[in-house]
């Protein structure tokens, strides 16, 4: 009876943090700005069998700068690997010329979906910035890191969810690379 009474008492503990694993997102949303890509990306077509590492951020912190250079070197490490980093760039700047300006100064190697109207951060349920996403390679949210994600083992989980992807048999066999270019909708206008 007592065993009973402690497996309710320790059922009622709130969920740990990441306890959201395998949730299924929509794809990128249309008429949004990219960079580093000729034009925009699909989750579910070009995508497909790849293990993702989505980061949201604005460019406006130096613990930015280093994450992207931790990420550029773990996407070399990778370079063979069915595995996409892309930014999904949260703007304060309201036209297409100052966000181009900012990916260049940056430094950013990945491609970059500008989350101008919220669309993004919306569809992949995120709801502050900094923040780093890893979904597997049937497009589900495995896990996500808020301040602080930079000490998360970023490389050790990827690593996992490579080896499950083998597991499973949903891995792409071929690494996607973006043809590079930039990718601005018709008729948008440049200003939010």
């Amino acid at each position: 009876m007592s065993a009973l009474l402690l497996s309710f008492l320790f059922s009622l503990k709130k969920e740990p943090p990441n306890a959201e694993r395998y949730v299924g997102v929509g794809d990128f949303p249309s008429g949004h700005v990219w960079f580093n890509t000729a034009g925009p990306l699909s989750l579910y077509s070009q995508l497909e069998g790849h293990v993702l590492v989505v980061i949201f951020c604005d460019f406006s912190r130096l613990s930015d700068a280093l994450a992207l250079e931790g990420l550029q070197s773990l996407q070399d490490s990778l370079r063979r690997q069915p595995v996409q980093f892309i930014v999904a760039y949260v703007p304060v700047e309201e036209t297409l010329t100052a966000w181009r300006q900012t990916v260049r100064d940056w430094g950013v190697d990945f491609p970059v979906i500008v989350d101008h109207d919220g669309a993004v951060r919306s569809n992949f349920g995120v709801d502050s910035i900094p923040q780093v996403l890893l979904l597997d390679a049937h497009s589900r949210i495995v896990t996500r890191y808020s301040y602080g994600w930079q000490n998360a083992d970023i490389e050790g989980l990827v690593a996992d969810l490579l080896a499950e992807g083998v597991a499973s048999r949903s891995l792409s066999f071929n690494r996607f690379m973006p043809q590079p270019g930039e990718f601005v909708p018709p008729g948008f206008d440049g200003r939010r």
